[in-house]
């Protein structure tokens, strides 16, 4: 369990620390009369193990400055820890869609597997165990950011000391992990991730000091602002400490000056995800960006194109509309390698159980994951092959715990037979590298497919027989009729919570896939259990005479199914 200790100056809305300081400087910026400005600032220093020379004086100052201009602050010094929860809430519920908020935090801080934790006063924490139990995290504050839909958010890590628990853990260091904040956020850190700054010798920290000189000067766009911060803290240590930022602010925000506080941008949180299929020529793909963006910066253009693509004229030559790709069908499996997050402590990954469904040009897949830190959560795919073999994929991951989402984007190309791309899943670049897998013996059984009118033909919920062999000496084979399966315009989606009477182990499965116009179906899919195990799921089948037969593999165990479509309720 890696753990760094740090001082730290968590401001959830840099934006209010700015304005602060225009305050000071008697320039008002311009804010608009129904701005709701919300800032929460506490400052920690009266610790048992030994008092901080600057925090107290640090959120002074800084409440003091962003009360003139405009701010609603909650203050508090040398908080318990059940004081700074009461806070944390009543600060989100003070935010209201569109607020600007600011949370400033000063005083010690740890990092315990890339989270961060605010140290209360009355902490005693003899062990890294003790973390959780003692100190605040601060995706806390991040829960009320989201929850409340702020427009802008800023947030300052000041003045990370080091560690006066180190000799109580195993791992020693200093340092703050890089925060995953909401989109509208900027966050600053008194010096990069994972490094340490002095608690000062003045009457404030060095980097609160050159925050607010930059703040009292009028008319500096944020980015701007924190860019003369950098190069003032860095000549004054020499280089020793360099502040740091990361922005997903969608406009320009001004602490003082002529211009209003927020110029709201167009909302671009959804570009990518719609510029990587918007020229799909499948209704199914570009329905993803509406299931994700219903009410989407694009969904009116996302609505017109399924029209146009399912209208008389699209619809009469359904060769045109799926490309017909069919060089490319099947299930693919392989190396997917992805880099460390950057800024934390989460690592790089090698994946071979990620698996592919490519059907007539189209892709489909999903993955349950459970990282070693102990995340859970699921990534969902999509994507097209065009018939020169370029590959675009696509996807959404989500965690279960809170509910973050992060987006998947990779491009490449099939050459010989191997799949390869590379691209982005979330802050981590990776690359794959692909092979199709060739049908087990008993998939190469399956009856001929008939070929369907149209891919809609499918649609529908599918349900019957689904039955697995044993798997090895370990466990029994088992039959089930639980695993459903709904079609739409020719994709294949199922899961299913599992529970084994052999010995209690429980799980989920996810399964997606594609119908092709020819009748032909490739499943892909992925397993989970209890363990944290997980294991891939791929059938090949057909479509033919109201049956959807497949045979094929789930982890070990060689499976069949014989499913037949529900009536329409």
């Amino acid at each position: 369990m890696a753990i760094r200790f740090v001082n730290l100056l968590f401001v959830a809305a840099l934006l209010a620390v700015i304005a602060g300081a225009a305050a000071v400087a008697g320039i008002r910026p311009a804010v608009a009369a129904d701005e709701n400005r919300v800032a929460l600032v506490i400052g920690n220093a009266a610790y048992k193990m030994g008092a901080l020379q600057n925090p107290v004086n640090d959120a002074r100052a800084m409440a003091a400055v962003l009360k003139q201009i405009g701010f609603q602050v909650i203050a508090l010094e040398n908080a318990t820890k059940p004081e700074m929860e009461r806070a944390v809430a009543e600060f989100g519920h003070a935010l209201t869609p569109g607020s600007v908020a600011l949370f400033y935090y000063a005083g010690h801080g740890l990092q315990l597997n890339g989270h961060n934790f605010l140290v209360p006063v009355d902490a005693e924490i003899g062990t890294e165990a003790d973390v959780r139990l003692q100190a605040l995290d601060s995706d806390a504050i991040v829960d009320q950011l989201v929850a409340a839909g702020s427009d802008v958010n800023l947030m300052i890590l000041d003045a990370c000391r080091n560690n006066p628990f180190e000799q109580r853990f195993r791992s020693q260091g200093g340092g703050l992990a890089q925060i995953d904040a909401p989109k509208g956020t900027l966050i600053a850190y008194a010096t990069a991730p994972g490094h340490v700054a002095s608690d000062g010798a003045g009457g404030n920290g060095l980097y609160t000091s050159k925050l607010i000189e930059a703040i009292r000067t009028p008319g500096i766009p944020i980015e701007e602002m924190f860019k003369r911060v950098r190069v003032a803290v860095s000549q004054a240590t020499g280089d020793a400490q360099t502040p740091w930022e990361a922005s997903s602010l969608v406009g320009d925000f001004f602490f003082s000056g002529p211009t209003t506080i927020v110029v709201n941008a167009p909302v671009d949180r959804d570009a990518l995800y719609w510029q990587s299929l918007k020229d799909s020529s499948e209704p199914a793909l570009i329905q993803t960006y509406l299931d994700e963006f219903p009410q989407g910066a694009f969904a009116p253009l996302a609505k017109a194109r399924i029209a146009a693509l399912r209208s008389p004229a699209a619809t009469a030559a359904p060769a045109a509309t799926l490309g017909l790709v069919v060089g490319f069908d099947g299930v693919w499996v392989g190396s997917y390698d992805c880099g460390p997050v950057p800024g934390t402590q989460i690592p790089a990954f090698t994946n071979k159980s990620r698996i592919f469904a490519i059907k007539q040009g189209r892709i489909a897949g999903v993955l349950r994951w459970h990282r070693k830190d102990g995340a859970i959560g699921t990534n969902t795919y999509g994507g097209t092959v065009t018939d020169d073999g370029r590959v675009t994929i696509v996807g959404l991951g989500v965690y279960d715990s809170g509910g973050k989402t992060y987006r998947i984007f990779h491009s490449g190309k099939i050459v010989n037979g191997e799949l390869t791309a590379a691209g982005k899943e979330g802050a981590r670049s990776c690359t794959l590298t692909f092979r199709r897998a060739p049908p087990e013996a008993a998939a190469a059984g399956q009856p001929t497919p008939a070929a369907l009118t149209s891919i809609a033909a499918a649609d529908g919920t599918w349900q019957g027989l689904y039955k697995c062999g044993p798997s090895g000496q370990k466990l029994p084979g088992f039959e089930a009729t639980d695993r459903v399966f709904t079609v739409k315009d020719g994709r294949i989606s199922g899961r299913v919570q599992w529970k084994r009477a052999e010995d209690g182990a429980s799980g989920q499965e996810l399964f997606s896939g594609l119908i092709g116009n020819d009748g032909e179906v490739v499943i892909v899919g992925s397993g989970l259990d209890d363990s944290g195990g997980g294991y891939p799921i791929y059938h090949y089948g057909t479509l033919a005479d109201g049956h959807l037969t497949a045979a094929g593999k789930q982890g070990a165990r060689t499976c069949t199914l014989d499913y037949l479509r529900a009536p329409a309720p």
